[in-house]
């Protein structure tokens, strides 16, 4: 679940199951991450996220809104397609932007 701060951006990579047990310590360290960066946009790579339960949605959702409060945004790069069908049956696919790659997502934050 490595991270890095790009200018005014933090890319999160976690991998793995995005369920109950992995996203409640996703949530701390992405919350942790806004509160201590609170100028900064977030990407979240999903490349590495095999499956995403309404747990993982939550969590977008949270932080979304902490960032729309604050005038800055979070959105996703790399979805496979088991994860991108949920994207689109929960129309969050609308809520929040997702990106082929992490280079359009960083890019479309210009």
């Amino acid at each position: 679940m490595y991270n890095k701060l790009k200018n005014n951006l933090l890319v999160f990579y976690p991998s793995g199951k995005m369920d109950m047990n992995f996203s409640t310590e996703f949530e701390k360290v992405l919350q942790k991450a806004i509160k201590d960066n609170p100028k900064c946009h977030v990407l979240i790579d999903l490349k590495n996220v095999g499956y995403l339960s309404s747990s993982g949605l939550r969590i977008f959702v949270n932080a979304r809104g902490i960032l729309n409060e604050r005038g800055f945004d979070l959105k996703v790069s790399n979805v496979n397609e088991a994860c991108r069908k949920i994207f689109s049956i929960t129309n969050f696919d609308d809520l929040i932007d997702v990106y082929e790659t992490e280079e359009e997502a960083i890019n479309s934050f210009k």
